[in-house]
Parts: structure tokens; sequence; C-alpha cells
């Protein structure tokens, strides 16, 4: 039951690849890059999960739910981590609420239990006087075996 889960996850956070894949099946009327897909796309989760995990247990903070849920919104987005784009990803699948909100009750107590750490600055603000600030997950608190993680580029978001 726990894979449909993660096949379902997979599905939320990548709608227009999967379309793309059920369309290129039908139309070459092989769902074998389908499947391939798909597969793909649970080991990514189950990758992140194991990150997750890691995480919990290595870190000497307590996690609530929400903290977790923006570990793993970190861990599947793509491009420049930032907490602009983070907020910007969390209102993709969450009720909108304010950058400037979602930073100060979601992002900045993972900052402040040194789960996320912040990589520097960029030119951009996030509140009126508060640059934006590049993001990744702190090292320090992942330990985890590399085979279990080769769907999941780990480096990116660290």
């Amino acid at each position: 039951m726990l894979s449909i889960y993660y096949f379902n996850q997979s599905i939320a956070f990548a709608k227009k690849y999967y379309k793309k894949n059920i369309i290129n099946g039908r139309v070459s009327g092989d769902v074998t890059l389908f499947l391939k897909y798909m597969i793909l796309q649970v080991q990514k989760e189950l990758g992140k999960e194991y990150v997750i995990n890691s995480i919990k247990e290595n870190s000497n903070k307590s996690l609530s739910k929400e903290d977790l849920q923006i570990i793993k919104y970190l861990l599947t987005m793509n491009g420049n981590i930032t907490t602009k784009d983070l907020a910007v990803f969390y209102n993709n699948y969450n009720s909108r609420r304010k950058t400037s909100i979602i930073f100060k009750e979601k992002i900045e107590p993972l900052i402040e239990k040194n789960i996320i750490l912040n990589k520097g600055y960029t030119n951009g603000y996030i509140l009126k006087n508060e640059h934006n600030i590049k993001i990744g997950l702190n090292p320090v608190n992942i330990k985890t075996k590399e085979e279990k993680l080769k769907h999941l580029s780990l480096n990116k978001y660290i």
C-alpha cells in the first residue's frame, strides 16, 4: 500500500511529465516507457524518504510534520533553491500564503534548527529589508548510503 502513496506523490510532483509519458505510450502503443518512467519516479520518492529519515535520525532537533513537508519540497525542487523559490513551490501544493509568512513560519525555523543552511544571499528580496537566501540541506544531518540514492542527485540539495 505504501508504494501506491509514492506512486501518487510522484504524479503530483511531476504532472506534466506524467501526462507526456502517458501520451507517448498511447502513441507508440508501448507502455514500457511509461512503466520505466513511473518506476524511476517511485525510486526518487523513496530516495527522498530515505534522506528525510536520515535527517530525522541524525538531527538532535524535534521535527514536525510541517518541517518534514518543507524538506520534502526542497528535495523535489529543480534548479535554483532559494527561500523565495521554496515558498512558490509550497504555494503550488498548499493554500496560498505570502512568501514572507512561509519564510517566517516554515523555512526560518528549519534554518534555526540547523536543518537548512543559509548558503548566501541573492540580489532579490523576500521581505522589505531582507534579501532572498540561497538554501540547502545541512549535510551533517544526512548519513546515507549512495546506492540507495542513485536516482536522486543529493549534491544539488546540500
